[in-house]
């Protein structure tokens, strides 16, 4: 009778390269020496390019203050790992463990990279990062050191193959903030400076990491004692190149804002990377979504893409389902994910605008009841991959495990 564990390494490598990652993850559970084979960053590699690049929707639904004393655990903040499967979206399930909730402790996540998710446990000053795809978590870093410490930015050095944490330390009143950059390899932190301004961590609006530079949006309101940056500073440009300039405080595409709605205005704009690479900024404004992506990086030339009417007749009716009170609730850009915007409705549900077709879908599954009381939604998006933990090799300690 033949034996599959008898196969050699090669061969055994060549087939379960081809599975899907839900496949690897429960491979890996049938002896150490698959396990042992599928967890090598080359193994990864093989899979990626066999299997393609595809990746998972985050939300984050934030509860009202009076469930939070109603709930055990720390639940109030769930995490949801939302699959796309073509038309039909699947069951949406929770991510995080119960380690992350005790003592009213709750995740939030703030920024994705090559598969692996950085998250803040909500009453601790303390990180974890974790890949939800393949449950494997967490990566403890309990070692910043002040509470005013935030990191808006996660990415990977593909010249160096290293993964970089872009850290903010915001100091009281009129005191600038100062910026560093943490390489999770090497253990090393390099301060980059300091700065007027600080970055917008509002709403989940993580640094984009394109071509070497890191792009994010400037904090655009009034904050202990901060000045008010002007639309000609309200994206910042990083270089986290050595022995550079490292900080560009750059405009935002389309017309200026008035100063009166502004704040309104720059708290519904988000940068992302488009589908070929290029960075996409979107605004939503007036009912409409704009989306303008960066054609020239010296000059600082935008071109605008798309204009989504949200008060189409067809669009607002297949949202509404023919109620009329519905009509009262305006809805919120959340994001973009595979080429479809991410809208949530209050009181509605989260839904996708594809932008080729022009076609909407609403994310549905059990879990998705909590929308109904939730307060804020936010949205992620997240490859898929078998990225491993060893990959960081950061100061850390290693427990528990990413239940989905």
């Amino acid at each position: 009778m033949f034996d599959i564990l008898s196969l050699p390494d090669d061969i055994t490598v060549d087939i379960l390269s081809r599975l899907p990652i839900e496949t690897i993850v429960a491979c890996r559970e049938v002896c150490w020496r698959w396990r042992s084979l599928t967890s090598t960053r080359q193994f990864s590699e093989i899979h990626s390019r066999r299997i393609g690049a595809s990746s998972v929707l985050l939300l984050q639904y934030e509860l009202p203050h009076e469930s939070h004393e109603s709930t055990k655990g720390g639940d109030e903040r769930p995490v949801l790992y939302v699959e796309d499967f073509g038309t039909k979206l699947a069951e949406a399930r929770e991510v995080c463990t119960r380690d992350y909730k005790r003592g009213g402790n709750s995740p939030e996540f703030l920024a994705s990279c090559n598969g692996f998710l950085l998250l803040k446990l909500y009453n601790m000053s303390m990180y974890v990062i974790c890949n939800p795809a393949t449950l494997e978590g967490g990566l403890t870093l309990a070692w910043l050191p002040h509470h005013r410490v935030s990191i808006p930015g996660f990415f990977f050095d593909e010249l160096t193959k290293e993964y970089m944490l872009f850290i903010s330390q915001g100091g009281k009143g009129f005191q600038d903030t100062h910026y560093s950059i943490y390489n999770l390899n090497t253990k090393e932190l390099n301060p980059l400076g300091k700065l007027r301004y600080a970055p917008d961590v509002s709403g989940i609006k993580p640094a984009v990491y394109v071509d070497g530079l890191l792009f994010l949006m400037v904090e655009h309101q009034y904050r202990d004692g901060r000045s008010h940056p002007h639309c000609s500073k309200s994206i910042m440009m990083v270089k986290v190149k050595k022995n550079a300039d490292y900080f560009t405080l750059l405009p935002h595409p389309g017309s200026r804002c008035g100063f009166i709605s502004s704040q309104e205005k720059h708290a519904n704009m988000r940068l992302s990377v488009e589908t070929n690479g290029q960075l996409l900024f979107t605004e939503m404004h007036t009912k409409a979504i704009h989306g303008w992506v960066l054609k020239d990086i010296v000059k600082w030339l935008w071109e605008k893409i798309y204009v989504v009417d949200l008060d189409r007749f067809e669009f607002r009716s297949f949202l509404c389902f023919g109620d009329p009170f519905m009509y009262d609730y305006e809805p919120h850009f959340l994001g973009i994910q595979n080429g479809e915007l991410v809208l949530h409705w209050p009181q509605r549900g989260v839904y996708l605008y594809n932008l080729q077709l022009k076609i909407v879908r609403r994310i549905r599954g059990s879990q998705l009841r909590k929308d109904s009381s939730a307060t804020s939604v936010y949205a992620l998006s997240c490859a898929k991959t078998l990225a491993s933990l060893s990959d960081l090799k950061a100061p850390s300690t290693i427990s528990g495990c990413c239940e989905c």
